[in-house]
């Protein structure tokens, strides 16, 4: 799961995903995370965003206040949607609950370094920016950029249908109830209108549908 908790995190700063119901978020998110920048307390700068995107080593603890200090404005039980979106906002996707990145996060930082290389699908900084803002990006960009990674690290096929077995075994790793892990693997494979948007909506349904993103709310509020 650290594996591809990277993917959708590091790859793409946490991309929100296709769902309409995600719209009404970004703004909100957007004004806690102004306000906890403004407080020099929980100020996160640039170079530390920079040093996320890039897989480098960071302030973990500063970066988990920060965290706190916009879960604290947003969240509440009926608002997990926000809460999804802080995750990914707040801290360009902070990986899991404190521990390093294990050999599986490095196979993906690999791999997203071989698809930044490629120039038709290279990912400025501008767009990780727009993405952690919540601003508009260019999704058919991201979606192609995500469809590399997910591609080359098995989760889809050459052909862009979803390789069931490989995200079944994603969401075994936090799930104990072989029904309830059907049941999210049935949600998960779903295809998108192209192969791109399926890349997209997987990232989403794995993110939503496992523990990692309440490790992160709970251990030291992070997640890219």
């Amino acid at each position: 799961m650290k594996t591809f908790a990277f993917i959708a995190c590091f790859a793409v700063s946490c991309i929100l995903v296709a769902d309409a119901a995600f719209e009404d978020v970004p703004q909100s998110v957007k004004q806690a995370h102004d306000d906890c920048q403004s407080n020099p307390a929980t100020h996160l700068d640039e170079s530390v965003f920079k040093a996320m995107r890039k897989g480098e080593s960071f302030d973990r603890h500063l970066a988990g206040v920060h965290m706190l200090c916009m879960n604290k404005k947003i969240g509440n039980p009926t608002t997990m949607k926000a809460f999804a979106f802080i995750l990914c906002v707040s801290v360009s996707c902070i990986l899991v609950a404190g521990a390093p990145p294990d050999d599986g996060a490095q196979k993906v930082k690999q791999v997203h370094d071989e698809c930044q290389a490629n120039p038709a699908i290279h990912l400025e900084d501008s767009v990780f920016k727009a993405i952690h803002k919540g601003e508009p990006f260019n999704r058919t960009l991201v979606g192609a950029h995500m469809l590399c990674m997910t591609t080359k690290l098995g989760t889809q096929n050459q052909d862009g249908t979803i390789n069931r077995e490989a995200v079944r075994r994603i969401i075994a790793r936090d799930n104990t109830d072989d029904a309830k892990v059907d049941e999210i693997t049935d949600k998960c494979v779903e295809q998108g209108a192209t192969p791109e948007e399926t890349a997209l909506k997987l990232s989403q349904c794995i993110r939503k549908n496992t523990r990692r993103r309440d490790h992160t709310g709970e251990h030291h509020h992070h997640s890219h």
